[in-house]
């Protein structure tokens, strides 16, 4: 009872920031997160009167975890971390890079959508998150740490490599931002959940020492029907 009454206190309040494309709800409802001592970002949705932390899968990859099981995640909450055991759900394709946890209330406002088809191309969109396990405390937040908010434009649709329905974007991904929502506007303003970053595409080169992988730019995010698939499954 006592992590419930904590976790509904640091996500449903209420506080005016800005009058932005990407509204104060949103900034609010994005986490960074800790798993042992691995960090990401996370968003909380609602879905059928139930709430979820969604974030990636590789953050828990050092442990052979079962859909079902109880895990212990820390949220940043003003310099200090939060623990909630929530129980992990993972996709029934391995290389799906998300899991979703169940949160035990139903007080996050989805004051955006969550969309399941494709979303268009060449269009302007944004990611919300946590680079280089870095975030700007806001006093007029409760002084948890705002995500950072970048830019992209969704370069190319189709599946990985490994079968897996990617979002290409061209935008620069770090370190620190595996988890964040991926978002577009649509034509009513409204923020639009498209889905959930994964990494970035690897370019190699060759230098002096040998060949090494660099950041290419083309950052690649999962298609957020998975999410649907893996809460229709659990």
């Amino acid at each position: 009872m006592k992590i419930k009454l904590i976790f509904l206190f640091i996500i449903s309040s209420q506080i005016s920031f800005s009058q932005s494309v990407i509204s104060d709800t949103l900034l609010q409802n994005v986490r960074q997160i800790r798993y042992k001592n691995n960090v990401a970002t996370g968003f909380f949705i609602s879905v059928f009167n139930q709430d979820y932390l969604v974030t990636v899968k590789h953050l828990f990859m050092e442990d052979n975890l079962n859909s079902g099981q109880e895990v212990e995640v820390l949220a940043n909450n003003n310099s200090s971390w939060i623990r909630f055991k929530l129980d992990i759900f993972f996709h029934k394709d391995p290389n799906v890079d998300i899991v979703v946890l169940k949160v035990p209330s139903s007080k996050v406002n989805n004051y955006y959508n969550l969309l399941t088809t494709q979303p268009p191309l060449a269009q302007d969109c944004y990611f919300l998150g946590y680079p280089l396990i870095m975030g700007i405390s806001e006093p007029r937040f409760g002084g948890y740490p705002i995500p950072f908010v970048k830019k992209g434009i969704i370069s190319a649709l189709g599946n990985d490599e490994k079968g897996v329905g990617t979002i290409y974007v061209d935008a620069h991904n770090n370190q620190g931002f595996s988890g964040s929502p991926l978002i577009i506007i649509d034509n009513n303003k409204k923020p639009t959940i498209i889905g959930v970053v994964s990494g970035y595409l690897n370019e190699n080169i060759q230098t002096n020492n040998g060949q090494i992988a660099i950041n290419s730019g083309i950052l690649l995010a999962h298609h957020f029907n998975y999410v649907y698939e893996i809460i229709n499954r659990k």
